[in-house]
């Protein structure tokens, strides 16, 4: 399985659907990809600290920039991500302000192969999904 590891996996559609057929797979599909937080640790101590008034820090809330420094991936991840996708010819863009969220356009044939899933069709109703 290509070094990959199951998290969580559906063995039948969500109740009150139903599987309809395998996804087209030229079709493309837009998703997102969730990086590992370098620092999530010490966010969660900085958002103790400035809202605890027994703390130094008690009130100097964090900037935007600042939150997003400590939830960046680490420069390691930024480095090799991108260079890993390009050998797939995928591109992804930064959709959250730390870099940790990535949205890409990929066809069901590339993502059935690099993540080994078997992307269906679903329906509910007369609505595809």
């Amino acid at each position: 399985m290509n070094g990959l590891c199951v998290i969580d996996r559906r063995l039948s559609a969500p109740c009150a659907f139903s599987w309809t057929r395998f996804a087209a797979p030229e079709l493309v599909i837009n998703s997102k990809c969730a990086l590992a937080q370098s620092d999530a640790a010490s966010l969660e101590q900085a958002l103790c600290d400035a809202s605890d008034p027994k703390r130094v820090n008690y009130g100097k809330h964090l900037t935007k920039m600042e939150a997003a420094a400590f939830v960046g991936p680490s420069n390691q991840t930024v480095a090799t991500i991108p260079k890993g996708l390009a050998t797939q010819n995928l591109k992804a863009n930064a959709i959250s302000p730390g870099g940790n969220w990535l949205s890409l356009q990929v066809l069901v044939l590339q993502a059935n192969d690099l993540f080994a899933l078997c992307l269906s069709i679903i329906t509910h109703g007369t609505t595809a999904h």
